[in-house]
């Protein structure tokens, strides 16, 4: 809880910061591409994440390889560094993406699948779900085998589980 209090304020001062929609999007995009980069390469998550570096070698790595991406984008990765909170990166975007899309009146949700959806079955779920919920819903899918089949749709409160896992363990609960 506390470090999504925490991932809300670097969200929000980065939000405040670039002051434009569309640099946002940039500096979120980026964000990702740098939490996915150090989650893929073990030399560089073991520098990004060793407490006992020094935060000056940190920031010289990130930014060389980090080149090209924007001041703010840099800026924010070092504050985190500064202040030991490396292991919210993750919820630092998250909270950041929710900024982003209810300031364009938009709701995001997960959706999430056992197998990747093509983009025309994700808009047509994305589509219904809107509709339903009176509002414009954008779902970011994530595939979990462990859910067998059918999807699972959190906005919010509200949810719909239509996995196999989910219909399997009432299955089992009727049957104990």
């Amino acid at each position: 809880m506390l470090n999504n209090v925490i991932a809300e304020r670097y969200a929000n001062g980065l939000f405040t910061a670039l002051n434009s929609q569309e640099k946002s999007e940039l500096v979120k995009n980026e964000l990702e591409k740098i939490k996915s980069v150090i989650a893929e390469n073990s030399e560089l998550s073991a520098i990004y994440y060793d407490p006992t570096i020094d935060i000056m070698m940190k920031n010289e790595v990130i930014n060389g390889v980090f080149v090209g991406m924007l001041p703010e984008t840099l800026n924010l990765v070092q504050a985190i560094l500064k202040n030991g909170k490396e292991s919210i990166l993750g919820e630092i975007i998250e909270a950041f993406d929710h900024i982003i899309h209810k300031k364009d009146n938009k709701k995001l949700g997960k959706l999430t699948v056992a197998s990747p959806l093509s983009e025309a079955n994700k808009k047509q779920i994305q589509d219904k779900i809107s509709k339903e919920l009176n509002s414009n819903v954008v779902l970011k899918e994530t595939v979990d085998q462990d859910v067998l089949g059918g999807f699972k749709i959190e906005v919010g409160s509200f949810l719909i589980d239509a996995t196999i896992k989910k219909q399997l363990e009432n299955l089992k609960k009727l049957s104990i």
